[in-house]
């Protein structure tokens, strides 16, 4: 893979010393993951005996709570698939499955194992789910798959198993496959990663191996799209990513070993490829974009790590950290209402990473300050919720910020938090520092009565940003570089009073980029630049575009968008029926006479 060298040695520094490894075997601050080795599911690695009904037991009793469980390095022997249900049998997202160690963690698939014979029929040896009501899908796909989290590990699909499938994945606005291999050892596997029940995305694969299968990578079904980053798929059987109906944004992938590389099947279906390379054939029915990024858009995004420090101590090595070196958010103190005073003297600690409790509740009423020190900040699932602070977070004329970034050593990296902050006089990050910033795996609930505002620079300037599997509505950036990849803002209760992104004079390219509700999606302003390299926009979630207003403005800038449209009205793209730019209407279903499938690229 490329990369830059200023943003390796630029890494380099960020990565440090991650954490103070207080539970030394395993890597990780007491509480800040749920070890299933221990009590009460005390599943036994490399015992060869089936730890399928305990890791399931730990699985079910856990979702919908932002849990991170934790798999020490072993061999996890599986006589069948896990699947997200939970102890009532129904489906539920949100929880994590985190190995310590890609190599040294391995879920084992039996050799013939049970539901896993007939292709016609597979199964997931990891099934997620989303949040199952009455009238949902009974096969667990749809809309609310939050959060389904897998990393550091490897999953062998063994042999003899024709209908497997490594990860049945559902997932939803925010989620992420990343820093896992996919084996099938047994060269009879089906699929190594599925995304093909009902609207899947977006979601995020990064630094992903797949060996073998079938189909390494199968998406379908309509709607919201994956990105896939930084992975190499080899050997397929027969091809190395399909995708039927659905969306693929693909940046430094390397697909090789099979006899077809890609396949568009469907006449919905998109891939956007940049910086990818495809040894085999390309088939497409629909369409294939290789040109979405411009040169300048192509170095802005090969600024982006192709890892990210991670909290597990087998990653390092020798390079494990100073127990002084790492705080986790304690107790309240007597007479503290809420968890403010708490995780600021964390922050303030002198440590340079800083754990929150894994599936614990933050309450807010005041902002958070990042400086000194700290530059690692991993939320383990954690809400951060403001509750009752309404009064401090509902001036609309002068936003709040919940966090500010200010001076400090280095980079500042923000993982794995959901924001529950529902009040209209508030900012989730005041970037107030020329520091460079990370935002990765974070979502949530942000603002009231159409105001959002995730994201704003500071009166001193902001630094870099970069933005990885965010869920997040509102961001406004002046002059600044920015990288994203599964950038999702959507805002579909906002009035179009606001853009979803603006970039006020600086560069920004963006692979994946979902948006719901009213325009504008992205405006450039002020002699910026912004590439859209695979989008998807939800235009009438809430309601129609205002005939006035225009999807992507660009006043005196530059901008390069290869982006999808559903349901639109026919006005609504009328702005780019320009020499230079496509605009290409597609049925849905195959039917001709509901066109609501629009193609944008220019």
């Amino acid at each position: 893979m490329k990369t830059t060298g200023w943003c390796m040695m630029d890494f380099a520094i960020l990565v440090g010393a991650v954490a103070a490894w207080v539970a030394a075997a395993a890597g990780y601050p007491d509480g800040t993951v749920l070890d299933v080795t221990q009590p009460p599911y005390a599943v036994v690695p490399d015992d060869g005996q089936d730890d399928a009904a305990a890791i399931q037991r730990a699985v079910s009793e856990n979702l919908d709570r932002g849990v991170a469980l934790f798999f020490p390095n072993g061999v996890y022997d599986l006589d069948q698939g896990i699947v997200f249900r939970d102890t009532q049998g129904r489906w539920r997202p949100h929880v994590a499955i985190r190995g310590e160690s890609r190599e040294g963690t391995v879920f084992r698939l039996r050799d013939q194992a049970a539901g896993m014979q007939d292709a016609a029929d597979p199964r997931g040896v990891f099934t997620t789910g989303s949040f199952w009501e009455p009238g949902d899908h009974e096969s667990g796909g749809g809309n609310k798959a939050f959060r389904n989290n897998f990393s550091d590990f490897t999953l062998d699909t063994g042999r003899g198993n024709p209908g497997a499938i490594g990860i049945d994945w559902a997932v939803s606005n925010v989620g992420a496959i990343e820093r896992v291999t996919l084996r099938d050892s047994g060269r009879c596997a089906l699929r190594g990663i599925s995304a093909a029940r009902q609207i899947p995305g977006p979601g995020l694969v990064k630094d992903v191996r797949i060996e073998g299968f079938e189909h390494a990578l199968h998406l379908d079904d309509i709607q919201y799209g994956i990105s896939v980053a930084d992975c190499e798929f080899t050997g397929a059987r027969a091809c190395g990513i399909v995708t039927g109906k659905n969306l693929l944004h693909a940046f430094r992938v390397k697909v090789a070993g099979a006899p077809v590389a890609l396949d568009v099947s469907r006449v919905e279906g998109v891939a956007t490829l940049v910086d990818c390379e495809l040894e085999g054939d390309v088939r497409k029915t629909g369409s294939v974009f290789t040109d979405a990024a411009s040169a300048d858009g192509l170095a802005l995004l090969r600024q982006m790590p192709t890892r990210f420090p991670q909290p597990s101590a087998a990653a390092w090595g020798a390079q494990r950290p100073r127990s002084n070196d790492v705080a986790v958010v304690g107790a309240r103190r007597p007479g503290e209402p809420d968890d403010t005073a708490a995780i600021q003297r964390a922050f303030d600690s002198g440590a340079s990473t800083v754990f929150f409790q894994t599936g614990r509740v933050y309450h807010l009423s005041d902002t958070l300050v990042v400086r000194g020190k700290l530059r690692r900040i991993y939320g383990m699932g954690a809400e951060v919720n403001l509750g009752a602070a309404k009064a401090p977070f509902s001036d609309v004329a002068n936003p709040k910020p919940l966090v500010r970034i200010a001076d400090g050593e280095g980079a500042v990296l923000v993982e794995d938090v959901f924001f529950n902050a529902q009040y209209p006089g508030e900012i989730l990050f005041e970037h107030d520092s020329r520091r460079d910033l990370f935002i990765r795996h974070c979502g949530g609930w942000v603002g009231a009565e159409g105001r959002c505002r995730s994201y704003r620079p500071g009166p001193n300037g902001a630094g870099r940003v970069f933005v990885e599997d965010a869920f997040l509505p509102g961001w406004v950036f002046r002059g600044q570089d920015v990288a994203a990849i599964q950038f999702n803002p959507e805002n579909w209760a906002g009035d179009g009073s606001e853009p979803q992104v603006l970039n006020d004079g600086g560069r920004l390219a963006i692979v994946g980029f979902k948006t719901e509700g009213p325009a504008p999606y992205l405006e450039t302003r002020g002699g910026g630049l912004s590439e859209v390299c695979g989008g998807y926009n939800y235009v009438s979630a809430t309601k129609r575009l205002p005939a006035e207003r225009i999807p992507y403005p660009a006043p005196d800038s530059r901008q390069r968008i290869t982006a999808v449209a559903d349901n639109y009205g026919e006005g609504d793209y009328a702005a780019y029926a320009l020499p230079g730019s496509s605009l290409v209407r597609r049925p849905r279903n195959g039917d001709p006479a509901f066109p609501a499938h629009l193609l944008l690229a220019r």
